[in-house]
């Protein structure tokens, strides 16, 4: 999954099309399912995204990153 903010306010449930900048600058792209919204404190809301679309290569460079970060 992946955690990000916005200003713009979105409706859990909904799906959108990503392109996500990775730690190693690549780009990924990705459909994401909002799952999850805080409320906005200063015009910026807190979403929880589920990656339900993405390439095996894609998918393969998140996997990667996880297990270095979890080191």
């Amino acid at each position: 999954g992946i955690g990000f903010q916005s200003s713009e306010e979105l409706e859990i449930g909904t799906y959108y099309d990503a392109r996500i900048q990775i730690w190693n600058k690549e780009v990924v792209d990705a459909v994401i399912q909002i799952v999850r919204r805080e409320d906005a404190v200063d015009g910026i809301y807190k979403y929880g995204g589920s990656f339900v679309g993405m390439t095996d290569a894609d998918a393969m460079k998140i996997d990667i990153y996880q297990i270095f970060n979890d080191i």
